[in-house]
């Protein structure tokens, strides 16, 4: 009974591994194989002395106070994990980031010409409110030819525009922002910003007396039920001189970045290890204890 019980007992240990292994596969974040970075709290600030009164910063003096943030007396700690993704943000391939909240990888390319052997790519939207027809690349330029300077409104160099549409009275194109290939989250929205379009009609920059060009920002949804590769859509403009887009996509989504394939491999045969040690020590316990009910019958 001593070595039943002592075979009962490795099998639980191994019960409980093998089930600490499947939730760690089951959550989503088992991609990653760098630990989430730990918050930290600030150290509180060092209480200011008392001012006297007509000093130059007391209270009701005329002096200009600096303006202050809540960190601004924490130092800058950096961690090995802060170090871990900045080493993955510039080893990142054009159109490709990581989620800094959850280190999820997106890839973004399969939209661009960059995933499309380098033929253009653009996707149209409909503008129902202005009427105009816009046409979007993500991460390269939606032309899929050369023109001229003439036929681009305010722009010497085509090749560089990342999305456009055709003004109604002029024809000519009216670029709305050069392509950038650096996807960027801003909190949990991942956004593509293109500037440097065709001047804004009547804006001019107040600080240097210069035009202002259009812009424009493509927002990024996660959409795994599309069928289709993305789904474009104008969400609205600002004064004719900032556009908004969203993009609703399936490669919009996270998955494994490619360096991450080994890890995810391992995880699996190291399961299946535990799996088959489970099935192995409870064939064994079992046969020990049938043993031993036909020694006691016998």
């Amino acid at each position: 009974m001593a070595v039943t019980r002592i075979q009962s007992r490795n099998i639980l240990i191994i019960l409980f591994v093998f089930c600490g292994l499947a939730l760690w596969i089951i959550n989503p974040t088992y991609i990653s194989i760098i630990p989430l970075p730990h918050s930290e709290k600030a150290p509180p600030e060092a209480a200011t002395p008392p001012v006297a009164p007509g000093t130059p910063g007391a209270p009701g003096a005329n002096s200009i106070k600096p303006i202050t943030t809540p960190n601004q007396n924490v130092p800058d700690v950096k961690t090995e994990d802060d170090d871990g993704l900045a080493a993955l943000i510039a080893a990142l391939e054009p159109c490709t980031v990581i989620n800094p909240i959850n280190r999820g990888f997106i890839d973004l390319t399969s939209l661009s010409a960059l995933g499309n052997d380098g033929k253009s790519l653009g996707w149209t939207a409909k503008g129902y409110d202005s009427g105009l027809n816009f046409t979007v690349g993500v991460c390269s330029t939606p032309f899929k030819q050369h023109h001229l300077a003439e036929e681009v409104l305010d722009i010497a160099n085509s090749s560089a525009v990342g999305a456009f549409y055709t003004d109604p009275k002029s024809q000519k194109f009216v670029s709305i922002g050069e392509y950038a290939q650096e996807p960027v989250f801003r909190g949990k929205k991942l956004t593509l910003t293109y500037t440097g379009g065709s001047f804004c009609p009547g804006l001019v920059d107040t600080k240097t007396g210069e035009k202002v060009r259009r812009s424009s920002v493509l927002t990024f949804t996660c959409d795994r039920e599309m069928l289709a590769k993305a789904s474009v859509s104008f969400i609205g403009s600002l004064n004719d001189c900032s556009y908004f887009f969203e993009v609703r996509s399936h490669h919009a989504c996270p998955t494994a970045a490619k360096a991450d394939n080994l890890a995810v491999i391992w995880i699996f045969l190291i399961i299946l290890l535990a799996a088959l040690a489970v099935y192995g020590s409870g064939g064994l316990l079992y046969k020990h204890i049938k043993k031993q009910k036909n020694q006691e019958k016998s």
